[in-house]
């Protein structure tokens, strides 16, 4: 009788656990989603000069908070956990080769 009630309770616990998982992984899909979302917003309101200046184009922004595209494609690319570039690492990457090319 005990290993009966024992084996119901652990499969009610592992369905639990089971859904929170999922949960959490729907969570942080979102997350990358929103993160992802807020750079391109972020880039599509720089002028075509800044933009420039970086090493980009217009058309390009969602490839590369995508991660699809590096700015230098000889460049060893340095991506997040996600596979999408640090909008801001990559930034600062950029100026700074910017500033050391003058």
């Amino acid at each position: 009788m005990t290993t009966i009630i024992l084996k119901q309770s652990l499969k009610t616990h592992q369905k639990k656990n089971g859904f929170r998982k999922s949960l959490k992984a729907f969570w942080r899909r979102f997350l990358k989603w929103q993160h992802r979302r807020a750079a391109a917003m972020t880039l599509r309101q720089l002028d075509d000069r800044l933009l420039k200046d970086l090493g980009i184009h217009r058309s390009e922004i969602t490839a590369i908070v995508h991660g699809l595209r590096d700015r230098n494609p000889n460049a060893t690319r340095k991506t997040s956990s996600e596979g999408a570039i640090n909008l801001s690492e990559w930034m600062e990457r950029s100026l700074n080769e910017k500033a050391t090319e003058r």
